[in-house]
Order: structure tokens, then C-alpha cells, then sequence
């Protein structure tokens, strides 16, 4: 029984997953809600008061004590779910400025899932978190593709902002750490489906904005089939269904140093041509086990600092393929190759690209001697972890 100012009257109160809704005595949907917008509270006997931003609805459940009870039970798991009630977290396995992912297992079927969690900070932050999650379900929703991360749920809880997503078994970083190098052959097969990946984002509209090794997972059982992840640095912009570029759409400063473009460093507007740039990054460090640039960027005295392929594990890597990091690397993103104009590259034509494949001995020499000394998971390491340690500093506090 609905309550209100002129008398009260009977209606259907449905409660499906996160969504509240009335209907009436014909089924017409007269008023619904996200759960996860609205706060509840007890009435008098048997009564639920539901407010929705400004508007407050009293409801009275017609029935015994305990039919109250399981309404005020099942309000209270929509509204404002225990995370413990359907998930068990596991082990930390990343954490950032404003949010931290547990790997966990689902109660209801047993997957494993990732739960990235940002807290629900009171105060001048709050507005601000809130809006960063809504914006990375939605964002992340509509990147949805083959090699995307797959968000199976979001919801809040007292204490935090939830996103339910599939769990990859480990990055592209864990996977560069454990061997040497990448063939190219396999470097072919990992930026196919990146740059594929990317072009269809970008005719949807959407710029990552923050790839790198660590965002980009491996398909649990499939250390050969990618998925991007972490869309909270994503946003929008307008939709190319041909994939073509922009580049002074967005202004915020988020990313990580080591894979930021040019004009990033600059402060300048900037578009979907950093992805690529990024991507560069990325295929450099697959073929070599370095970044192309130094941790400070990819400015020297005021000048583009060009990719270097002077060292020796360069000696056998095809021209073909730093021609095709050439082009994504390059410091005007008028002139960088989009994802679209990369895929059609003559790198991923080719037949094969160099005499070692499948032989993943490290051919370095060009890294300092401090560096050449350790070990080949360690030494990548400190290369690697040296340039991505500092984006928990002022960037990430940045992004949104």
C-alpha cells in the first residue's frame, strides 16, 4: 500500500536484482529506481520509506510480520548489498590511487572474478568518486568487445563502489617478466589484437588513455589472447565509425609517464592518437625488454627524443616492424598512424619476421652494467617497474 499527501492506495512492489519498481493493478510501470540511487529506511509498523533524490515514497507491506521482514531483507541486499554474501575476497592483486582489485571466487557458481573497489570517501572527495566509478561502468560497458574485459556487475555497498569484471590470469607485464623477449611472430599476434581492439574503440568513441603492459590481461587459460582492462582513465568523445583520429578533444591529466605522448608532456589538448603512442610503447618493449624512453619522458633540451634501435637485440628484429613502431611513435599525432592505418601496416602481412622465433635467449647488451648483471626477470624489472612506479603520483590523483 502506497502512502501519500491525499490517502494511500494499493500497488505492486517489484524488486528485480537492482532495480525497484511500481506498477499498478493493470502491471503499467508507474515509478521505478536504481537501487544503488536511493536510501531506505524503517516506517512505522510494517512501513519502508524509499527516498529517491528529492522525492520520498512510504509503502506499507500488506501482510504478516514476517512478509515485512523478508521485503525489509531483500531491500536491504538490493540497496545495499554485503559483499561477503556473494563473493569471497581472495588476494590483493592491484592497488591505486582510488581503488584496489581483490581477485575473488563467486559465490553463486564458483567463478573467479576481479573486484575493483573505490571507497566511499565522505566529504569534498565523495562526489568526486562516485562520479569516476559511474563513469568506468559506463565507459567499460560500452568498450564491451571479444578482447575486452567483461564487466559482469556494479553495485555499492557501505563502504565502497564495486565493479565485478573477469579475471585475467596475469598482465602482459607478468607475461614479458617470465621470458626474454617476444618473437615477432608473437608480438605480431599481441598487437594484432590490440590495435584491432583499439580501432574498434575509437569508432565507438572511446579513448583508453591509459595503456600499458599492466592493463592488459591474459584470458585465463589463454596466455596468447588479450584483453584490455581498466577503463577508470577512459572517456569519451565523438564516435568515427571509420576509426579515424582526434586530436584536441580532452584536456585531464591522467595516464602513466613511461608510455605518455608528446603532447601530453606539453600540456596540450589532445585526442586518441595516444593510444597508439602508447602502443608503440608497448611493441617496442615486447621486441626489446626496454621502454624507448627514459623515465623523465620523451623530451630531451626541449627536442623529440626518436626511438633508438641502435643496441644489439635490435640486430635481429625486422626493419618492418620498427618501421611500424616508427610510425606510432611519432611526435606529431596528426602524423602518428591511428590503430585502423597500423592494422594495414606490411609488418602483419609478412610471412615471418625474423630467424628467431621461438628462441626467447636474452640478446641484450645495450642496458647499463649494473642492469646487464642481474638476472632476466630482474633486470626488466628495473627497467620496467623504475618507469610505472611513479604513476601513483600526481597523475593518478588526476584522473577520473
Amino acid at each position: 500500500i502506497r502512502k501519500g499527501l491525499f490517502g494511500q492506495e494499493r500497488v505492486r512492489l517489484l524488486l528485480e536484482k537492482s532495480r525497484l519498481s511500481v506498477v499498478d493493478a493493470g502491471q503499467k510501470e508507474i515509478w521505478s529506481v536504481e537501487t544503488a540511487r536511493c536510501r531506505f529506511s524503517h516506517g512505522w509498523e510494517n512501513e519502508i520509506i524509499v527516498k529517491d533524490g528529492q522525492k520520498t515514497m512510504l509503502f506499507r507491506v500488506d501482510g504478516e510480520r514476517h512478509e515485512f521482514a523478508a521485503w525489509w531483507r531483500a531491500m536491504e541486499a538490493a540497496m545495499c548489498p554485503k559483499l561477503r554474501n556473494y563473493f569471497h575476497p581472495e588476494e590483493l592483486i592491484g592497488e591505486g590511487q582510488t581503488a584496489l582489485v581483490k581477485a575473488a571466487w563467486s559465490k553463486a557458481n564458483g567463478g573467479n572474478v576481479a573486484l575493483k573497489m573505490m571507497s566511499r570517501s565522505s566529504g569534498i572527495h565523495a562526489d568526486h568518486v562516485l562520479k569516476q566509478f559511474l563513469n568506468e561502468v559506463r565507459v567499460t560497458h560500452a568498450a564491451q568487445s571479444d578482447h575486452v574485459v567483461r564487466i559482469i556487475d556494479a553495485f555499492a555497498t557501505e563502504t565502497d563502489y564495486v565493479l565485478v569484471l573477469e579475471r585475467g590470469t596475469r598482465t602482459l607485464l607478468n607475461l614479458l617478466e617470465e621470458r626474454v623477449v617476444f618473437t615477432e611472430r608473437e608480438a605480431r599476434k599481441v598487437m594484432g589484437q590490440l590495435l584491432g581492439t583499439t580501432a574498434e574503440l575509437h569508432k565507438r568513441g572511446i579513448t583508453h588513455r591509459d595503456l600499458k603492459l599492466d592493463n592488459i590481461l591474459c584470458r585465463e587459460g589463454q596466455d596468447d589472447y588479450m584483453l584490455l582492462a581498466d577503463f577508470g582513465s577512459a572517456a569519451f568523445s565523438v564516435a568515427d565509425p571509420a576509426g579515424g583520429t582526434n586530436t584536441d578533444t580532452f584536456t585531464a591529466h591522467v595516464g602513466t609517464p613511461a608510455y605518455l605522448a608528446p603532447e601530453r608532456w606539453k600540456e596540450k589538448k589532445y585526442g586518441s592518437q595516444v593510444d597508439s603512442f602508447a602502443l608503440g610503447v608497448i611493441m617496442y618493449a615486447l621486441l626489446s625488454r626496454t621502454f624507448p624512453f627514459p623515465v623523465s619522458g620523451c623530451w630531451e633540451n626541449g627536442s623529440f627524443l626518436e626511438p633508438d634501435f641502435t643496441s644489439d637485440v635490435w640486430s635481429s628484429v625486422s626493419s618492418s616492424a620498427k618501421s611500424l613502431i616508427r610510425g606510432l611513435l611519432r611526435e606529431d599525432p596528426r602524423k602518428r598512424l591511428s590503430s585502423v592505418v597500423a592494422l594495414q601496416h606490411p609488418w602483419f602481412s609478412e610471412d615471418s619476421c625474423n630467424s628467431l622465433d621461438g628462441d626467447l635467449t636474452y640478446r641484450g647488451g645495450s642496458l647499463p652494467p649494473k642492469i646487464q648483471n642481474q638476472s632476466p626477470t630482474r633486470r626488466f624489472k628495473t627497467v620496467a617497474l623504475a618507469q610505472l612506479a611513479i604513476s601513483a603520483l600526481a597523475l593518478s590523483a588526476h584522473s577520473f
